[in-house]
């Protein structure tokens, strides 16, 4: 019986604390800049949105999925955010950009 609660303690603890990794390729996207020249130099090519994460773990959620859909680049375009002010969810365009 023991054994058997200090293991659900263990996988409880275990599934708490897991982080989200960047996927290989995606620790080089980056937010995009608002200046108009870097903008001139891009082209949106998505939209996409994510839910339901930690708040630390947005910042890799978004590269990852902009890197599996081909682009380079995002721009955050709304945000959800709960009664305390965390961030819930996000919807950003995804952007393909050449020379930056």
């Amino acid at each position: 019986m023991n054994k058997l609660i200090l293991s659900s303690f263990l996988i409880i603890i275990a599934g708490c604390s897991a982080k989200l990794q960047y996927i290989p390729g995606a620790t080089g996207i980056q937010a995009l800049s608002n200046s108009d020249d870097a903008i001139a130099k891009c082209v949106v090519i998505g939209t996409s949105s994510i839910e339901s994460q930690h708040p630390n773990n947005f910042r890799k959620a978004i590269a990852n999925t902009v890197y599996m859909e081909g682009g380079t680049h995002y721009k955050i375009i709304s945000t959800d955010e709960s009664l305390r002010g965390k961030i819930t969810g996000v919807a950003f365009d995804i952007y393909k950009c050449s020379n930056i």
